[in-house]
């Protein structure tokens, strides 16, 4: 494995913060960040252990099947929380975005 560990806090980072901002950003492309983490890493994983001697494709493989999972779990939840949020502002429930509206009036 790499052994330093700010590759690992940045690669988590980057695919928690971009896979709750496409869904914001273009909700039809939910998929694209998970497909996207899935082929970088995937890549990353087979061109990184040519070049370092101690590297070995298969544990940088899993953990870009991790990340892939993490990433469609964060994707899915944050899809369905703004569907959740956009269903309940078209509603208009009281108490959901509508005290602006009252304060207009």
């Amino acid at each position: 494995m790499i052994g330093n560990p700010w590759f690992y806090v940045i690669s988590i980072l980057t695919v928690m913060i971009l896979s709750f901002l496409i869904p914001l950003i273009r909700m039809k492309h939910w998929w694209v960040i998970p497909l996207l983490t899935l082929v970088t890493m995937t890549l990353t994983g087979f061109i990184l252990p040519n070049f370092y001697d101690d590297l070995n494709w298969e544990p940088l493989i899993g953990y870009a099947v991790f990340l892939t999972v993490m990433s469609v779990t964060m994707t899915i939840l944050s899809v369905m929380l703004w569907r959740k949020r956009k269903s309940v502002k078209e509603e208009g429930l009281p108490g959901h975005g509508d005290e602006q509206d009252e304060y207009k009036k």
